[in-house]
């Protein structure tokens, strides 16, 4: 447990460091894109305030994105049940993109399509005739000597990594409309600095 925590702190460290808020995030995104097609992407985000880093990874290799990007966070509360009008949030930003926030209690499974609808339905995320898109992240950790938790640990936590519950089956994603991302991560440690001449 303690790998798997400061191996996930390390991951969040290093996404909260590289990838800035949507508003920091868009001139970068609209420099790299060369079109949008037609659609809806959905990314689920983990922060409130930061853009996925596997939308930025996918900006940067493939420089397309959907007409519409939904960028989806999903919070458990302290409660058991949280009321159906106090679920999700929806709002919108510029280029097209939104942010919807989902609210459960702790005895509830969340469902992504379930949210979706519910989005739509505050009017605020259009209701478009096109396919809706899943992309989601899978992080494959290289376990490197120079890590900042060294080649055992990390080989632990990339074992970890990949038998972890995956997000589609967690949320109710539609295998069908699925489309995983992965990217490479290296837990570097603190740089050294170069010794002098």
């Amino acid at each position: 447990m303690l790998i798997w925590s400061k191996g996930r702190n390390l991951i969040v460290e290093q996404y909260l460091n590289r990838f800035p808020s949507l508003t920091d995030a868009m001139p970068k995104i609209r420099e790299r894109l060369v079109g949008r097609v037609p659609g809806t992407a959905v990314f689920l985000a983990s922060s409130l305030t930061r853009v996925p880093p596997i939308l930025m990874h996918q900006v940067d290799r493939l420089r397309v994105l959907h007409e519409r990007v939904v960028l989806m966070t999903i919070l458990t509360e302290d409660v058991a049940v949280v009321p159906p009008e106090k679920r999700v949030e929806v709002l919108a930003a510029e280029d097209n993109f939104f942010r919807v926030v989902a609210r459960y209690g702790f005895m509830e499974q969340p469902n992504v399509e379930e949210i979706l609808k519910a989005a739509r339905a505050t009017s605020l995320l259009p209701n478009d005739a096109g396919e809706t898109t899943y992309f989601l992240g899978r992080e494959t950790i290289l376990a490197r000597a120079t890590g900042q938790m060294g080649r055992i640990a990390e080989s632990l936590f990339s074992y970890l990594q990949r038998n972890a519950v995956a997000a589609d089956r967690q949320f109710g994603i539609p295998p069908s409309q699925a489309v995983e991302i992965g990217a490479q991560i290296d837990l570097l440690a603190h740089e050294i600095p170069s010794p002098r001449p």
